[in-house]
């Protein structure tokens, strides 16, 4: 067998080592650097970032039964205020109101006369309503009265003011107002009166729970 060819000792195609020690070192500094840039921008970032003004978002606003959509600002903060009042607002359309401790002036009672509500709409600062009265005096019926309300939910009054009567003849449209408890349970010191243009009633107090 023939003599091994020598070992070569040209290294010039040996693949050449581009990590060494020097750049560990190098990538090290790198990253304590980016490290403490971190720590020091990161918290100014965030407090610039809470405190800058968001662009405004989509909202929807009730009106009636439509509901339109509009940016978020004051106007939508205010319709939000006031669907927040409806919201805690009683719905005085659920069951029959009966009227107790009710007479006029002349001395006439009108215990046991209901007041029903129809309709509640909600509006700014309260709702409106329609309704009627059954008009009932010593448990005889007299007629009806129809009406048209406004409860505000900032005084927690209730203001009815009478539209037509059946039969007209026997009943006069008048002007109510009473109290809301805060239960939503009862109409307290209420008081009726006349309304201009229409056959004059007798004034009177009344009450009413449901």
């Amino acid at each position: 067998m023939g003599k091994k060819p020598p070992k070569s000792t040209d290294t010039s195609n040996k693949p050449r080592r581009w990590f060494g020690e020097g750049h560990a070192a190098l990538i090290a500094a790198v990253l304590g650097v980016l490290s403490a840039v971190i720590s020091v921008a990161g918290p100014i970032v965030w407090d610039y970032y809470k405190s800058e003004p968001k662009l405004p978002i989509k909202g929807y606003v009730a009106d009636g039964d439509v509901f339109h959509q509009q940016p978020i600002g004051n106007q939508f903060q205010l319709a939000n205020n006031a669907a927040a009042d409806v919201r805690t607002t009683h719905n005085l359309t659920l069951g029959v109101w009966t009227l107790f401790d009710s007479t006029d002036d002349e001395g006439t009672e009108w215990n046991n006369s209901t007041l029903k509500f129809t309709k509640q709409v909600p509006v700014e600062g309260g709702v409106d309503l329609e309704g009627f009265f059954e008009w009932r005096s010593y448990d005889q019926t007299v007629g009806i009265e129809y009406v048209r309300a406004h409860f505000d939910t900032r005084t927690h009054q209730l203001f009815i003011e009478g539209q037509r009567t059946e039969p007209a003849d026997r009943l006069a449209v008048g002007s109510f107002a009473a109290e809301v408890t805060p239960d939503g349970r009862q109409l307290l010191k209420g008081t009726w009166g006349s309304t201009p243009g229409n056959l004059a009633s007798v004034p009177g107090v009344w009450n009413a729970r449901r």
